[in-house]
């Protein structure tokens, strides 16, 4: 499939529940290497093609791996190592933690520099800087990471709560020498997912969900059966999609916990929330979305910058002006020029987007260049009058699982 077909200015209205954790399976996957005997089975788990080529490199381990209706099973008792090449690396931004899982399962890792979606610059140093740190040798020739020595205990200090460099370290040290401390580590909920689950086979892990995690190095960890959180970054989108074309949804299977920072938008924007155990319900609460002011993105708990285009795209037509800061990726807001095509009224300055809320927007013909803002000219041509193309939607398939077919359940 490589565009969507969209006749907006529809009420969406119902019930969807959303696929696991797309930034939670994917760690977990890569950790699922240091497993030394057995099978490691995960459920809830998202069919979108980031989960494919993360099972793909594990096959290049050697690792015996399945899936079917969300459920994955990676045997590691044979792994091998192996280096991982561009055609895997160049479409995986994750593929960078399997640095980490290489250095824990065989004291070496060798990998072409890690892709994904283009949001500007996106560097590995502390990342390296940690491996480095935990004595291990890191060399970059020719856009080629090498990677030689077994982890052993530290204190590391991340300048910036990387979510990526913190689970590298929280992988790489789970099987090292020693404890490893990081203060500053990122908080995110899915981090706390990792965790749970290398915990669950054996680790000693301690703080996550604060910004100092301990990571006590074990000598073996055990096969496990273990079910992924949901994705609160599909439910941001669903919730968006509520409030955009003026409907009602339910969106069931994720913590509303996860979700604090969006939903505060939300309720500022004139919504009504309703909050239950494992599932939010959210409805206009007038016939306008109001502006909620300025919105900044940052590391959890502050606003998620995955969920600031869809935010962006539920605020177009909004009853005022609102203001979006990108604090986290320098390249995020281009998605803005997509939306001028639907006569959206957005001034972009650097890393900041003004909104001037419109009455109506027209149908237009758009182009998905990250896997995020895809997702938004998806909410934002629903909410159109007429008909939309939404063109390269690979990058959509990314990170979430039957989108269009969740979609037509809600109308």
């Amino acid at each position: 499939m490589s565009e969507y077909l969209i006749n907006g200015a529809r009420s969406l209205n119902g019930t969807v529940r959303v696929s696991g954790a797309k930034n939670a399976v994917l760690p977990i996957l890569c950790a699922s290497l240091l497993c030394d005997e057995g099978s490691v089975t995960l459920t809830n788990c998202p069919d979108i093609s980031d989960v494919t080529y993360t099972l793909d490199i594990l096959s290049l381990f050697n690792c015996t791996v399945s899936f079917s209706d969300g459920q994955i099973s990676v045997n590691a008792t044979n792994a091998k190592f192996a280096f991982i090449p561009p055609e895997l690396t160049l479409k995986l931004r994750s593929a960078c933690l399997f640095l980490g899982a290489a250095i824990g399962r065989f004291g070496k890792a060798e990998q072409y520099l890690p892709g994904g979606c283009e949001l500007g610059s996106r560097p590995i140093d502390l990342h390296l800087s940690s491996f480095m740190a935990m004595g291990v040798d890191c060399s970059c020739e020719k856009d080629v990471i090498k990677c030689q020595n077994r982890p052993h205990g530290t204190d590391i200090f991340l300048r910036f709560a990387s979510v990526g460099a913190t689970e590298n370290i929280i992988i790489s040290a789970a099987k090292g020498r020693g404890t490893t401390t990081i203060t500053g580590a990122a908080r995110e909920p899915e981090i706390v997912d990792l965790c749970n689950f290398i915990n669950a086979m054996g680790g000693k892990i301690s703080g996550a969900g604060s910004s100092i995690i301990i990571i006590e190095g074990v000598e073996k960890l055990r096969a496990i059966n273990y079910n992924i959180i949901g994705d609160r970054i599909e439910a941001a989108t669903f919730l968006s999609l509520a409030l955009a074309t003026d409907g009602e949804i339910n969106v069931t299977g994720v913590n509303p916990n996860h979700l604090s920072s969006v939903v505060d938008v939300m309720v500022n924007s004139g919504a009504f929330i309703c909050k239950r155990e494992n599932s939010i319900t959210a409805k206009r609460g007038g016939h306008f979305v109001l502006s909620p002011g300025t919105i900044r993105t940052a590391t959890f708990p502050g606003f998620p910058t995955d969920a600031q285009s869809v935010i962006i795209a539920m605020l177009l037509k909004c009853l005022g002006t609102a203001t979006v800061c990108e604090r986290i990726f320098d390249d995020r807001l281009r998605v803005c020029n997509e939306f001028l095509k639907l006569g959206a009224n957005i001034t972009v300055n650097k890393n900041t987007a003004k909104i001037n809320g419109v009455q109506s927007l027209c149908g237009a013909e758009l182009y998905a260049c990250d896997l995020r803002s895809g997702a938004a000219l998806v909410v934002a041509a629903l909410s159109a009058n007429g008909a939309s193309v939404v063109k390269n939607v690979s990058h959509i398939l990314r990170g979430y699982d039957s989108f269009d077919t969740k979609l037509r359940s809600l109308g």
